[in-house]
C-alpha cells in the first residue's frame, strides 16, 4: 500500500469504534491540545492498523490534507462536534465539580472532628453524606467518560476496562466504607488522590490559574502521593478495621470487605504490592531479631498467610 492510500484510509478511519485508540487517548497526560491531537492520532494509527502512513506530512501536500481531512472528516464529525461541547460543558463541568465539592468538604472533616463540639454531630453526618454522595456522583460520571460506548453491561470488554480502573476501586471504597466514614473520615483519602488527578487530567475545562499550578505539582509528585494512599489503604484502614473489631465499633463484617478490596487491587495496583512488600520485609525482620521471644507458630503462621494473601 503507498502511502497516499495509507493517508486516504488515515481520513476514513472511524476513531469513536477503535477501543484502542480510546484507551490509549484516555491515558495521554496532559491532554494533548486540538494541533497536537492529528500528531498523537498519525503515531498510533501508522503503528497499530498501518505503517505505510506518513506522520510527517510533505509539504506540497499539507494544503491537500488540509481540504481532504475537512471533507472527509465532517460526516463523522458534525454529528459528534455539537454533542462533545455539551459533554464538555455538561457532565464533565458536573464531574469536576462534584469532585472538586468532595475534594474540600472531605477536607474539612477530619479538622472538624477534633473538635469536641461538632465531633460526632448531625452536622458532621450531613457533610460526611454530602461529600459521599458528591465522590459518587463524580466518580460514576468518570467511568461513564472512560467507558467504550455504547455502555454494554453484560459486555466483558466492558468489565474489563472498568475493573482496572483507580476511580471503580475509589467509588467502591466510598460506598463499602460509608459506615466508617462517621468515625474515621480519614477515609476520605482514598477517593480525594484518585479525584485529585482526575480532575488534573481535565485541566483545560479549568481555567484558574492557582488551581492549575496545585495539579501540576501534584501531577509531579504523583508516584508518591498513590503510594502513599496505598501504605494508607493496607496499614492504616487495615489497622483501624482490627482495633475497632476488637473493641466491638463496628461489625466484623468490615475485615471481610477490607481484605476483599485489597485482594481486589492486589494484582493489578503496583502501589499495592509494594506496599505488601515493605510490610513483610519488616516484619520478618521483627521475627528475626526476636526469634528467641517469638513462639514459633507465630512465624509458620504468618508465612502461611502470607504465602497465600492473594489466592
Amino acid at each position: 500500500m503507498t502511502p497516499e492510500e495509507a493517508q486516504k484510509e488515515f481520513l476514513e478511519y472511524d476513531w469513536s469504534k477503535s477501543t484502542l485508540w480510546q484507551q490509549y487517548y484516555n491515558n495521554l497526560y496532559p491532554t494533548p491540545s486540538a494541533s497536537q491531537l492529528t500528531t498523537f492520532k498519525r503515531k498510533w494509527f501508522k503503528k497499530n492498523v498501518n505503517p505505510n502512513l506518513e506522520i510527517q506530512l510533505k509539504e506540497h501536500n499539507y494544503n491537500k490534507y488540509q481540504e481532504e481531512s475537512k471533507f472527509s472528516s465532517f460526516n463523522s464529525q458534525a454529528k459528534s462536534n455539537e454533542s462533545k461541547l455539551l459533554l464538555s460543558t455538561g457532565y464533565k463541568q458536573w464531574m469536576i465539580l462534584s469532585l472538586s465539592i468532595s475534594l474540600l468538604i472531605s477536607s474539612i472533616i477530619p479538622i472538624l472532628n477534633f473538635l469536641p463540639i461538632i465531633r460526632g454531630s448531625k452536622f458532621t453526618y450531613l457533610l460526611v453524606r454530602i461529600s459521599s454522595l458528591f465522590y459518587i456522583l463524580g466518580l460514576g460520571s468518570h467511568l461513564y467518560d472512560i467507558s467504550i460506548k455504547p455502555i454494554k453491561l453484560l459486555s466483558i470488554d466492558f468489565w474489563q476496562k472498568i475493573l482496572i480502573e483507580e476511580s471503580f476501586h475509589s467509588l467502591i471504597s466510598v460506598v463499602a466504607y460509608f459506615g466508617l466514614i462517621y468515625s474515621f473520615p480519614m477515609i476520605f483519602f482514598i477517593p480525594a488522590i484518585t479525584s485529585l488527578f482526575i480532575v488534573s487530567k481535565y485541566q483545560p475545562i479549568v481555567n484558574n490559574i492557582q488551581i492549575i499550578n496545585i495539579f501540576d505539582l501534584a501531577n509531579k509528585n504523583k508516584n508518591k502521593l498513590y503510594q502513599r494512599k496505598a501504605y494508607f489503604e493496607v496499614f492504616v484502614v487495615g489497622i483501624y478495621i482490627f482495633f475497632a473489631v476488637l473493641t466491638r465499633r463496628i461489625s466484623i463484617v468490615y475485615i471481610s470487605i477490607y481484605w476483599s478490596l485489597i485482594r481486589l487491587k492486589y494484582p493489578i495496583d503496583p502501589f499495592v504490592q509494594y506496599a505488601f512488600r515493605v510490610a513483610n520485609s519488616q516484619i520478618n525482620g521483627f521475627m528475626k531479631s526476636y526469634s528467641n521471644y517469638i513462639p514459633g507458630f507465630i512465624p509458620r503462621s504468618y508465612n502461611w498467610v502470607s504465602s497465600n494473601k492473594v489466592n
